[in-house]
């Protein structure tokens, strides 16, 4: 019978879990925290083969995914035999690299119901790598990182117009958006409503994480 911990910032989450888990007779509900100091302190149970972690669990932090990492960094090191899920909302895509080096098995959308952690639970329990199809579709070469795990997986191209393309160039220079909008003779909201479309096709929710799924994808502009 799999123990499953459940870290989790929002307790109607944990509770939701713990219902799954608890309907299935192959699964023991070993716990849940919203609180990181029961992690980082050991006060955790002895026994536990899977944590489901919140991808989000820092939301309130100034560098909520970084430090996500460095617990399921923690985790992988304190509990070798244990195996990682990650909850995640589905705008962080392009971090999922980082947590793969960490050694999380398991990737599961919040989008994507309950169901979907109770079949990751299963994956990774049996040794396999595990993500629900939600965030599978949002890369170009999965079906080769499946065969080989060492392969990095790549985003898809988000499908940016030729004007988008000449405004993200702006926004990695630094350029503002008045010194966009003259460079390519056109209105400041003009280079707003851009901006916003780049954000929402990149997926991510502000300026700065566009520049950083830019970096990461090493995606060339010309």
């Amino acid at each position: 019978m799999a123990s499953i911990y459940h870290i989790e910032a929002f307790s109607i989450l944990r509770e939701g879990v713990k219902q799954l888990v608890e309907a299935d007779a192959t699964m023991q509900y070993a716990g849940g925290t919203g609180d990181d100091t029961v992690v980082m302190e050991g006060m955790l149970p002895d026994t536990i083969d899977v944590f489901v972690v919140d991808l989000e669990f820092y939301r309130e932090s100034a560098e909520p995914l970084r430090q996500c990492l460095d617990l399921c960094s923690f985790l992988r090191r304190t509990r070798p035999s244990a195996e990682l899920i990650l909850h995640s909302p589905y705008k962080y895509a392009m971090w999922i690299h980082r947590f793969v080096e960490a050694g999380v098995k398991g990737f599961v959308s919040k989008l994507s119901g309950f169901d979907m952690i109770r079949l990751a639970i299963m994956k990774v329990k049996e040794g396999e790598f595990y993500m629900c199809p939600l965030m599978a579709s949002q890369f170009s070469n999965f079906s080769e990182f499946e065969e080989r795990p060492s392969t990095v997986l790549r985003l898809r191209t988000p499908n940016f117009s030729p004007r988008e393309l000449d405004v993200l160039e702006g926004l990695i220079k630094g350029e503002s958006t008045r010194s966009i909008a003259s460079r390519l003779f056109i209105s400041d909201r003009t280079v707003e409503t851009h901006r916003k479309n780049l954000v929402v096709k990149a997926n991510v929710q502000n300026t700065l994480e566009l520049v950083n799924f830019v970096s990461v994808r090493g995606l060339r502009l010309a």
